[in-house]
């Protein structure tokens, strides 16, 4: 569940667990103020072992979301609140392919800019360059000892800087120079 930066709309999560619609997950807009329905992604390729979209996260104009899945893939999608209760389906543009189940996503963050978006899976930050064709990595880093214990992302304001927190304490990514710059427990 997460709301859009100006609080009107609610994304939320649903996954099914009967054996009927095994295969179905979709995100829902709901609006806040209505209640009314508004667009639904819908991907009948979940897998029963799967946990569905474990992250969703907002770029700061709410133009887009990143929802990213327990198999590992990241899923860009535009967002464009309905005029109507039901408007045009959701895009969805996949950057990272699934490497098998188990690699649980833990946090996602855009830059307020748009020019990255950070990913957190197991012990593993992955900043990708969203203005770039393909979507390439910018940073691979093991940002944690301990697997599936990094708590947030945050960027600072002018895009160039990435803060996680983690169990083992914090740390500053300089994005552009590829690098951590700083660190404390």
């Amino acid at each position: 569940l997460t709301l859009t930066p100006d609080g009107t709309w609610v994304l939320m999560v649903i996954a099914s667990a009967s054996d009927v619609l095994a295969g179905l997950k979709q995100i829902s807009q709901i609006g806040v103020t209505t209640g009314q329905p508004g667009d639904v992604f819908v991907n009948f390729g979940r897998q029963r072992e799967e946990d569905d979209f474990d992250v969703v996260a907002f770029d700061a104009a709410g133009e887009f979301f990143a929802a990213a899945d327990e198999s590992g893939q990241v899923a860009i999608f535009r967002f464009r609140p309905p005029k109507h209760p039901i408007g045009d389906r959701l895009r969805q543009a996949v950057i990272e392919q699934p490497r098998g189940l188990g690699i649980k996503p833990l946090a996602l963050a855009f830059d307020p800019r748009r020019q990255w978006l950070a990913g957190v899976r197991e012990n593993e930050l992955i900043v990708w360059d969203l203005q770039s064709f393909g979507y390439p990595r910018q940073i691979v880093a093991k940002i944690s000892d301990d697997t599936g214990l990094t708590a947030s992302l945050a960027f600072h304001p002018d895009g160039n800087l990435l803060a996680a927190g983690t169990i083992d304490g914090w740390q500053i990514w300089d994005i552009k120079g590829k690098k951590l710059a700083a660190y404390g427990e």
